[in-house]
């Protein structure tokens, strides 16, 4: 399920963050949440573009109440692969419209 694939995936980029490398190597990884795409369009809406009932589960427990779009992940892959973020590492980012923090 959904909670415990984002535990797996947060230990693992912790623990690969905590090896002793030789050099220092990032371990950081972008999370999407719900992003309406070709691939899982037809479960989350209708033919009519209505939310199914798992579309609207989904929605209802995500504060933006809507799903993401996939250039919204841009920004946030644009900095982990960038100088930016050169001294972040073992952490997960997050872009899900509040969905990780509020889910049931």
């Amino acid at each position: 399920d959904y909670r415990s694939f984002w535990h797996i995936l947060r230990c693992r980029c912790r623990c690969f963050s905590e090896c002793d490398w030789v050099e220092p190597h990032r371990h950081c990884y972008p999370h999407p949440g719900f992003f309406l795409t070709n691939q899982n369009r037809a479960l989350l809406t209708n033919p009519d573009g209505s939310l199914t009932e798992r579309g609207a589960d989904v929605i209802r427990q995500t504060p933006f109440k809507r799903f993401g779009r996939p250039e919204e992940l841009c920004g946030t892959i644009q900095y982990l692969i960038s100088d930016a973020s050169s001294f972040v590492t073992g952490t997960v980012a997050v872009v899900d419209g509040g969905f990780n923090a509020f889910a049931m």
